[in-house]
């Protein structure tokens, strides 16, 4: 496929999606009938799948590039290969964290999970044996139990410093397994549907304290986790003070931008010296206390009367030039990197 025959393609699939997209969100939700946006939630999650695809190929054209530059040793091949270290390092850093973080929420989501089954054993009592069903909570209770003693369990308690949580999350666990216990006693001495339900509405209670303390075990377990420490060193340690530094580096560029401003060569910037320094003026506690303490109001009119509907025009005017592009992409009217240049072979 040649590139005018791919310059083609996109302008149709472009057409045809800002389409459906545009009839989606002008047409009713049903149409005599028919249903235009039935699948529009499969789209919209196709949309999706195609954006995070894109992001995956903006990340191997930054390899691409700046591997190239390392390899053919092109001017800044040291600032490419500290930036494809840094995503590497990145990748891998968060990666683990994220890993630690998800077996973090799996070691205590199992007894969150007990609320929802104990729900289905009350809801299903007639199609299968309870009793039964309540040993298998009491034997997946005992093994949750024998995490607490594993070093390599997040609901290990030998690290946990707290006295207070520890004792909670320990004495939540006896009472539940002594409730679930109670439970099935109950089963088998075919007590009233009543008593049942309230006792397994007090089950569930128990449950959800129990996965609350639990939740707490494993946060504080995890926060000891070294990828986690890690990921700390390098968000807090390097990337926001670097990103600090060059915004204080883009605030000498406003600076200068601003003292271009505010130099007076013609009526208009001498006007908006004036309310600049109005401004400045009611803004500080300097301007009321020595100048005019009417400054302060003065400010607020000023913002609200003078600044703010300029804002909005300004607003306005990129909301339409927006709206204008949004067109133009929809037609394909801007000029494709695909397109074939005329000169060009």
């Amino acid at each position: 496929m040649n590139k005018n025959s791919r310059q083609i393609l996109i302008a149709i699939v472009t057409f045809l999606s800002g389409l459906y997209f545009f009839m989606e969100w002008l047409l009713p939700a049903k149409v005599g009938g028919f249903e235009f946006g039935f699948y529009h939630e499969d789209i919209s999650n196709a949309f999706v799948t195609i954006g995070a695809m894109a992001i995956g190929l903006g990340l191997i054209n930054i390899l691409r590039v700046h591997g190239g530059a390392i390899v053919k040793g092109r001017k800044g091949m040291l600032n490419s290969l500290a930036l494809l270290l840094g995503i590497l390092l990145m990748f891998f850093v968060k990666g683990g964290d994220f890993l630690t973080s998800l077996d973090k929420v799996n070691s205590w989501n199992r007894i969150s999970n007990l609320n929802a089954y104990s729900k289905d054993i009350l809801l299903k009592r007639e199609s299968k044996d309870p009793s039964k069903r309540l040993d298998y909570q009491i034997k997946l209770i005992d093994k949750i139990k024998t995490e607490t003693s594993n070093p390599d369990s997040y609901l290990f308690t030998q690290n946990i410093k707290d006295e207070n949580l520890l004792s909670k999350f320990n004495n939540s666990l006896s009472l539940l397994k002594a409730k679930t216990i109670s439970l099935k006693q109950a089963y088998l001495l075919n007590r009233s549907q009543a008593d049942l339900e309230k006792m397994h509405l007090d089950l569930e209670k128990t449950i959800s304290l129990t996965a609350a303390s639990s939740s707490e075990v494993a946060e504080d377990n995890y926060l000891g986790k070294t990828f986690l420490k890690v990921t700390r060193l390098l968000e807090y340690g390097f990337f926001f003070p670097l990103g600090a530094a060059m915004f204080s580096l883009l605030a000498f560029y406003i600076s200068v931008a601003a003292y271009r401003s505010f130099r007076i060569k013609s009526i208009e910037a001498m006007v908006m010296m004036i309310f600049a320094i109005l401004v400045m003026l009611g803004q500080i506690p300097q301007g009321p206390l020595y100048i005019w303490e009417g400054l302060p109001a003065l400010r607020l009119w000023l913002m609200a009367n003078i600044s703010t509907p300029a804002v909005r025009a300004i607003e306005f005017g990129s909301i339409v030039a927006g709206l204008a592009m949004a067109v133009r992409m929809w037609l394909s009217l801007e000029k494709s990197p695909l397109a074939v240049d005329e000169g060009g072979s």
